[in-house]
């Protein structure tokens, strides 16, 4: 239990950080803008809509959105029966992740540096593991089967013409490497349920459809937050 208020005031703490990096990764992005061979009308359209985003992360309301969902989770994960150095470990996943949540449903953009982090973060994980006896084929083996399953099943759609954005589906592969296949799936699940219940609330409400065009990566970063938090795949590796 002290662990776990120690998380969430460390956390509170650590919001306005996140919320630096945030606000840093769409000023970069909106400088950028000029160089991605927009059309006139369009490039005018992503400049207005980057302005917006970068006066929204400045609110206090965003700071407040920021501080409960980095400090609640913060909070539970170092309630779970796990290890500690696991609890580090996905601390450390849940800053990443939700500034990659809150960068994708701003500006429709997940940053690669943001990415590389995961992969170094998890890297340095299974080295930590190895070094202190873990398994080398089974630690590896579940990080790349999940990295090349995730990239293969969410790269399938563009086979039916179906969209997804490339830095969705490399969000997608670096979450099956830090949680393997399993992990991948219990997080795609809870991504998948979060996103019926808003298309539910869309199609009732009539704003909006299955047609409509939504940042996957905050569902993407829920269904990681859910993994995290219950782990229910790891019953079945037991």
């Amino acid at each position: 239990m002290i662990e776990s208020v120690i998380a969430l005031i460390a956390f509170l703490i650590l919001s306005p950080v996140v919320r630096a990096m945030a606000d840093r990764q769409i000023t970069v992005r909106s400088k950028k803008i000029a160089t991605f061979g927009y059309s006139e009308e369009v490039r005018l359209q992503r400049e207005a809509e980057f302005a917006s985003a970068m006066e929204k992360i400045k609110t206090p309301k965003a700071l407040i959105l920021i501080m409960l969902v980095l400090a609640i989770p913060g909070a539970l994960i170092f309630l779970t029966n796990n290890p500690i150095e696991v609890k580090i470990e996905y601390s450390l996943y849940l800053l990443l992740i939700i500034n990659i949540a809150v960068v994708d449903q701003l500006v429709k953009r997940i940053p690669n540096e943001l990415l590389l982090s995961l992969l170094i973060v998890r890297t340095a994980s299974i080295i930590y593991a190895i070094i202190n006896g873990g398994s080398i084929k089974n630690l590896i083996v579940s990080s790349i089967v999940g990295f090349a399953l995730a990239l293969i099943i969410f790269d399938i759609p563009s086979v039916f013409h179906v969209y997804i954005g490339a830095g969705d589906v490399k969000f997608c592969a670096v979450i099956g490497y830090c949680f393997g296949f399993l992990g991948f799936i219990e997080a795609s699940f809870a991504m998948g349920v979060a996103m019926l219940i808003v298309l539910i609330y869309l199609k009732a409400t009539k704003k909006g459809s299955i047609k409509s065009k939504i940042a996957l990566g905050p569902y993407l970063a829920l269904g990681a937050v859910v993994h995290m938090l219950t782990s229910f795949t790891s019953l079945l590796t037991r």
